[in-house]
């Protein structure tokens, strides 16, 4: 689970998906803007239209949820509200250490 400190409220997340900038990828979208603290903030969308089942989506949201506490720890996201749409059920079927090093790599592309 991820700290309460670092999850984005639900109203933010109506303000970033307006005012902020998006990246796209394959499998997922991110959804960022510069925050005034100095540590990240996330949140993980899963749209109920890439899966009836709730059991699916929750599933890759912790998946997710996971390796961002890991990349935040490791102090290899900037501090900036994040938040990840996902596109693809596909990111459910995937290795742990190759889903880890795809989000690293999403994160990287992100300009500055």
């Amino acid at each position: 689970m991820i700290p309460k400190k670092l999850r984005i409220k639900t109203q933010k997340l109506k303000e970033i998906f307006k005012q902020g900038k998006k990246k796209s990828f394959p499998e997922l979208s991110i959804y960022y803007q510069n925050n005034v603290y100095s540590y990240p903030r996330i949140s993980v969308v899963v749209p109920k239209k890439l899966h009836k089942k709730a059991v699916f989506r929750n599933k890759i949201k912790r998946r997710l949820k996971h390796i961002l506490r890991d990349l935040i720890k490791e102090r290899k996201i900037k501090p900036r509200d994040y938040v990840f749409v996902v596109k693809s059920i596909k990111l459910k079927e995937e290795k742990f250490a190759k889903l880890k090093e795809k989000i690293e790599k999403y994160i990287n592309e992100i300009p500055n």
